[in-house]
């Protein structure tokens, strides 16, 4: 079941789970900005946060979240703001990420990230 969080500008799952996306996300293209800092998220970043294109805000620094950054997240073309700071993410940042040319503030530290930034 989902609950409107926002006056109806979009709908999250009331319980919040990033390994468990719910496929209708992609429907959620209202939401600008999701912010899901300190909430005690645990699991992988599942690839299908990328089909939030329209966010320009994504904030999901202090959760618990592992593995790799995925490189779906490069369909986040309007991305002005990535924050997944504070987590145990591993691997490299996706050469994917350069075409995020909206993208202006980038927050990966506290990870256990490997490599340059592409």
């Amino acid at each position: 079941m989902w609950k409107s969080e926002r006056n109806g500008t979009g709908f999250i799952p009331t319980v919040f789970n990033p390994s468990a996306i719910p496929d209708g996300i992609a429907n959620c293209s209202s939401i600008r900005t999701l912010d899901l800092s300190r909430n005690y998220l645990v699991g992988e970043l599942h690839p299908k946060v990328g089909l939030l294109s329209g966010l320009s805000v994504l904030n999901l620094e202090g959760n618990k979240l592992i593995g790799i950054i995925p490189p779906s997240l490069s369909n986040m073309t309007q991305l002005e703001e990535l924050d997944l700071a504070n987590n145990s993410l591993s691997g490299s940042i996706p050469a994917e990420l350069r075409k995020l040319s909206n993208l202006s503030i980038l927050y990966l530290w506290e990870n256990s990230l490997s490599g340059g930034i592409p």
